[in-house]
């Protein structure tokens, strides 16, 4: 839970049960007053506001669309679906959809990112956009991407998709030039209502001759 956000003025007497406090946030007594406190992300940051927490921050203070849900970056589709064809909300997915082409929405051009990093010496200011990453296909196997110069380091890094081609892992591995990568958690492919796509993981690098860092690493389409 993040900061606290005040929508009611309220009496001493005020209860809980005189306030809607919705799904996305809970109701508290402060020195006898009702007051809605709502969600934030794992982060720290306030996701919601409004009355009864209904509207994402992020989505331009407005609720998120039926079927998707409000994150840092805005609403991402719920599992299972993806933008409808006008990108104003989430449909059911396509299951005509082959692994192929799911496949192939991971191709293009990345802006990298990376967060809540274990390296405390380093400015987080200087690990905003701060390196282009290209994905590509792995021609050599469909279930296979490369991340090319991730962590701006100009080395192809091996990305293994799971079965639903929405999720995907980091194996360990020593690239080219000597660097260290390692997923830490699972990553995901996210689609957002308003076109935008991320790709997000935590992940571990260790540069050849350098120190190891673990970061939150997302990736913004271009």
């Amino acid at each position: 839970m993040g900061c606290m956000v005040f929508f009611n003025s309220c009496t001493d007497d005020t209860q809980c049960g005189d306030i809607d406090c919705g799904l996305n946030g809970d109701c508290l007594i402060d020195n006898g007053i009702a007051i809605c406190q709502c969600d934030s992300s794992d982060n720290g940051v306030l996701l919601y506001n409004g009355t009864g927490c209904t509207n994402c921050i992020a989505n331009n203070s407005q609720p998120c669309p039926e079927n998707s849900t409000c994150t840092e970056q805005g609403c991402a589709c719920n599992e299972g679906y993806e933008i409808n064809a006008d990108g104003t909300g989430c449909a059911l997915m396509d299951t005509t959809l082959t692994d192929t082409s799911i496949r192939a929405q991971y191709v293009g051009a990345y802006l990298q990112t990376d967060e809540n990093c274990s390296d405390a010496s380093v400015d987080p200011a200087t690990l905003v956009d701060y390196a282009n990453v290209d994905i590509t296909l792995n021609a050599d196997n469909d279930s296979e991407v490369w991340f090319n110069n991730l962590a701006a380091l100009d080395n192809p890094v091996r990305v293994i998709l799971r079965t639903n081609q929405l999720n995907f892992e980091i194996p360990a591995q020593t690239t080219t030039d000597g660097h260290v990568f390692e997923g830490m958690t699972i990553g995901t492919l996210n689609t957002f209502s308003t076109g935008d796509t991320t790709l997000s993981i935590r992940y571990s690098v260790t540069p050849n001759g350098g120190s190891t860092d673990v970061c939150d690493l997302i990736l913004n389409k271009q």
